[in-house]
């Protein structure tokens, strides 16, 4: 059972007991259920114990989706003292004196039992506590781990509706795939699934270019009256790579763990299903680019075989001085290439590695999918990169990597 799930049922559990006739005497209903309380909320404990373990590594395999404030007040969880009342009429009451055997064996009276509860929901609130705090100050790349976790979810029904509509809008374009791109944005704003996040600024809104949106919207698409807002919010999520809108998984998946308690699971599933459908737009508008540049890279060489040495010596230095650290630098060196225009324009990691092999460069390079992880992670504009997963040094030197590549193949 999930963590989420704990939580819910102690939470309903409670209000249930709250909700029982007022004991009269010693009644044991009230006695059971106030005992079987104390077990439930010390077993959550351990369990959030582990999960904040967890997070002190970094690491996060669940979100607890919950109301923090209300929850982390301990009148709530005791309900302002009813549970106290419930329990004082045979508090001094032995519990030997019940024909039960109770678990809690150092526990002799009933207001034993209610201290035991008190206990337990005391380390709860403070454990409570210590969570939303180390998910407010959490790891770089805590969150879109989370959400790539997360995020494996049957996408069989958004692979058939992109399938159906690619049979539909007859010959697939570049143009046709942005359309599909703004189209499945501006649906998904309309569904309100961002609702939960702050409101926009006057400065973010004048960011929006409506103008532009509704030139890529079907002519007679109806536009919410908040759309200008919900544009502006949804601009904290993306960043954009050409005309490729990125998802920055860091903030999104911070939302879905910060609000997944407001959200129905039908919402839920939909932050996936947006994603999933971009994922599968990004991949056409790939395979149309790598169709188009297929002949071309020989022709954006410049020189042909003096560029493609000079690349090739390029490399082998920065090696040597330790420019290159990590096989992963080669996205650094393929976004710098992209940028520059007398550069080849390789747009994919497959392109990229295969101008490799063409240089000559054949050692110490990475796998494909490991450089589109890396730059999935980059955003803006060379040579001011920055990265949802470094620090200023290491942003620095990502930088610099791409500086010194260009210094060396100029000079040859």
């Amino acid at each position: 059972m999930s963590l989420r799930s704990r939580i819910q049922k102690i939470d309903e559990a409670l209000s249930f007991y709250n909700s029982l006739p007022t004991s009269t005497g010693t009644d044991e209903a009230h006695i059971h259920y106030a005992w079987c309380l104390s077990r439930l909320v010390v077993n959550l404990n351990d369990c959030l114990k582990s999960y904040l373990d967890d997070l002190g590594k970094g690491q996060c395999k669940e979100v607890l989706g919950i109301d923090y404030q209300k929850m982390t007040s301990k009148d709530y969880w005791l309900r302002g003292g009813s549970l106290k009342k419930q329990l004082s009429i045979p508090g001094q009451t032995l519990l030997k004196d019940f024909q039960n055997d109770f678990i809690f064996k150092e526990l002799l009276t009933v207001d034993d039992i209610f201290d035991k509860l008190e206990e337990a929901v005391n380390e709860l609130v403070n454990l409570l506590k210590e969570a939303k705090k180390k998910t407010m100050n959490a790891p770089q790349g805590l969150f879109a781990n989370f959400y790539h976790q997360q995020s494996e979810q049957n996408s069989e029904p958004v692979a058939t509706a992109y399938e159906e509509w690619k049979m539909n809008v007859g010959c697939l374009t570049f143009e046709r795939l942005k359309e599909k791109q703004t189209l499945t944005v501006a649906d998904f704003l309309k569904n309100g699934i961002l609702r939960c996040a702050p409101p926009p600024t006057q400065r973010e809104i004048s960011l929006v270019k409506l103008d532009f949106v509704k030139e890529y919207l079907p002519c007679d698409y109806q536009l919410p009256e908040d759309f200008m807002s919900l544009c502006a919010i949804f601009r904290r999520f993306i960043s954009w790579q050409g005309d490729v809108l990125r998802l920055n998984y860091e903030v999104y998946g911070k939302y879905m763990f910060l609000y997944s308690h407001l959200l129905n699971d039908d919402e839920i599933l939909e932050l996936y299903r947006f994603d999933r459908t971009l994922m599968m737009i990004h991949e056409d508008m790939r395979k149309l680019t790598e169709e188009k540049q297929e002949g071309d890279i020989e022709e954006r060489i410049g020189e042909g075989k003096g560029q493609k040495e000079a690349i090739k010596r390029a490399i082998n230095i920065m090696w040597t001085e330790g420019v290159l650290q990590h096989k992963y630098d080669h996205t650094w060196i393929m976004m710098t290439m992209n940028e520059t225009e007398w550069l080849p324009n390789v747009s994919t990691p497959s392109m990229y590695l295969d101008l490799m092999v063409e240089c000559g460069v054949t050692d110490k390079l990475p796998a494909r999918s490991n450089m589109s992880i890396y730059y999935d992670k980059a955003h803006g504009v060379f040579p001011n990169w920055t990265f949802t997963d470094a620090k200023i040094t290491e942003t620095n030197r990502r930088n610099n990597v791409g500086k010194r590549f260009l210094k060396l193949v100029q000079r040859t």
